[in-house]
C-alpha cells in the first residue's frame, strides 16, 4: 500500500483516473467494499461458470500467521508450528490448474472439519463437483461418507496413524516389493501394490500401497544410526523398517497403478497457487483490522493470483512474470497538453511480450 501512489506516478492509470485520493482511509474504504460478501457471490457464480472446465478440483488450505485483533486469529497448528493465523482454503481446477475458489477460517479450526462446507458452498454456487483430490488433513470417515453420498469421486493419501495404513501394510509386506510391481515415475522408481478395500463396511474403494525406493534407502540409514545411538532393540528396527518409505493413496475410483502418482501429484498446482499468492503477489503480512477488509484482501488477492496465471501461461517459457513486468515498465510515452498520448516504439523484448499477451490486453 505504502507504494501505490510511486507507481500510480509512473503508470498509465494516472491519466484514466487522474483524482484518486490514496490516504489510508480511502484504501481502507476499498477494501471494505472489495470484501462485500454479495460482491463475491455475485463475482464467483459468473466467474466459476466461465472457468470452471468440469473435470474436478483440487481442495488445500495454507497458514496465515498474523496478530490481527479479531476472531479469526486463533493458535493453529501447521507444518509442525504452533502460532497465531488464520486459514486459507483454495479450490483449483485440476485440468487448468487455475484458482476457483476461496474461503477462510479461524487457525484453530483443522482441515478435516471444513471440506463438507467447501463441496455445499461449490453447490450453490452453481458448480458441480465430480471429482475431488484432496490432503490427507480432510481424510476422515465423516468428509468421505459424504463425497461418497455426494457421488463426488476422490483421491487422497490415507494418514499413516489409520488402523487401515496398519492392516494394509502388514497384508503387502511379503508382495510389495516384487519386480511387476515396480512404477516409473519421472526419475524415481517406486513400488506400488493396488488392494481393493470396503470403506466403513459399506463403501468399495482402492488402497494403492506404494514405496519410494530411494526414501527408504534414506530413512533406513538414518534408522539404523538412531538405533546405535538410542540403543533400540531388534524388535523395535524390524518394526520401523517394515514401514519406512511406504506411504499409501486412497482412490474411489479404479485407477491404473502408472498414472495414480501422476493424479496425486496434481496437488503440486494448489502449493504453486500460494507461493503465488504470498511470495509473487504479496498477501503477507496482513495490515487490516476488520474481516470485511481482510475479505477484501483476500479478494483482490485472488483476483492478482488470477491474472498473474493468466500472464504467466501466455508469456514464453523463458520469459517470467516478474521480468516481463519489469521490461514493460520503461514502455514510455509523451503525454500532450491536448490529452493525446503518444507511446514510444517498444524495444524488441517489449514487442515479443507485447505479442504474447494480445489476448490480455489487445494488439498495440
Amino acid at each position: 500500500m505504502q507504494h501505490a501512489q510511486t507507481w500510480l506516478e509512473g503508470n498509465y492509470a494516472n491519466q484514466l483516473f487522474p483524482d484518486i485520493n490514496f490516504s489510508t482511509q480511502k484504501i481502507s474504504e476499498l477494501l471494505k467494499h472489495a470484501g462485500n460478501e454479495h460482491l463475491h457471490r455475485e463475482f464467483f457464480k459468473q466467474y466459476l461458470q466461465k472457468t470452471y472446465k468440469k473435470r474436478g478440483v483440487i481442495i488445500d488450505s495454507t497458514a496465515l500467521p498474523n496478530n490481527i485483533s479479531f476472531p479469526l486469529t486463533a493458535f493453529g497448528h501447521y507444518d509442525n508450528k504452533i502460532e497465531k493465523e488464520t486459514r486459507l482454503l483454495m479450490v483449483v481446477d485440476k485440468e487448468t490448474k487455475n484458482p476457483l475458489y476461496f474461503r477462510y477460517m479461524a487457525g484453530n479450526i483443522v482441515d478435516v472439519s471444513t471440506l463438507k462446507n467447501t463441496v455445499k458452498e461449490l453447490s450453490l454456487m452453481g458448480v458441480s463437483v465430480a471429482s475431488s483430490l484432496i490432503d490427507a488433513g480432510y481424510c476422515s470417515e465423516d468428509n468421505l461418507t459424504h463425497l461418497y453420498e455426494e457421488r463426488v469421486s476422490f483421491l487422497t493419501r490415507l494418514p499413516a496413524g489409520r488402523a487401515l495404513f496398519s492392516e494394509l501394510v502388514d497384508k503387502t509386506v511379503v508382495t510389495l516389493q516384487l519386480p511387476q510391481n515396480a512404477v516409473f515415475f519421472g526419475d524415481r522408481v517406486l513400488y506400488i501394490e493396488k488392494v481393493p478395500v470396503v470403506l466403513y463396511e459399506k463403501y468399495g474403494a482402492f488402497a494403492y500401497v506404494c514405496c519410494d525406493i530411494s526414501r527408504r534407502a534414506q530413512e533406513t540409514v538414518r534408522l539404523l544410526k538412531a538405533a546405535k545411538e538410542d540403543k533400540l532393540s531388534d524388535v523395535e528396527v524390524n518394526e520401523r523398517l517394515g514401514r519406512l518409505g511406504v506411504f499409501v493413496l486412497l482412490s474411489s475410483v479404479d485407477v491404473d497403478v502408472s498414472e495414480v502418482l501422476g493424479l496425486y501429484y496434481l496437488r503440486g498446482a494448489v502449493e504453486e497457487i500460494f507461493k503465488v499468492s504470498k511470495c509473487c503477489v504479496d498477501l503477507l503480512p496482513l495490515r487490516v483490522h476488520s474481516e470485511e477488509a481482510f475479505r477484501g484482501v483476500l479478494f483482490l488477492n485472488f483476483l492478482a493470483v488470477v491474472l498473474y496465471k493468466n500472464f504467466q501461461g501466455q508469456l514464453p517459457v523463458d520469459v517470467s512474470v516478474e521480468s516481463a513486468l519489469l521490461v514493460m515498465r520503461n514502455w514510455v510515452c509523451k503525454v500532450f497538453d491536448d490529452g493525446t498520448i503518444l507511446p514510444s516504439e517498444p524495444t524488441k523484448k517489449q514487442k515479443t511480450i507485447l505479442e504474447a499477451i494480445t489476448n490480455t490486453v489487445g494488439k498495440f
